[in-house]
């Protein structure tokens, strides 16, 4: 009993970190393009 809940609990720690991430990447690659799209208009 005590292996299982420790497996469901890396598994429940893992699912928000994987989440946590895609967050982070998503927002990250946001910031990233909304500053290409400004230069680029600078630029143009």
């Amino acid at each position: 009993m005590y292996n299982y809940e420790k497996i469901a609990t890396y598994k429940d720690y893992l699912k928000r970190k994987i989440i946590f991430m895609k967050k982070k990447l998503i927002k990250g690659l946001s910031v990233f393009l909304i500053k290409d799209n400004f230069s680029f208009d600078i630029e143009n």
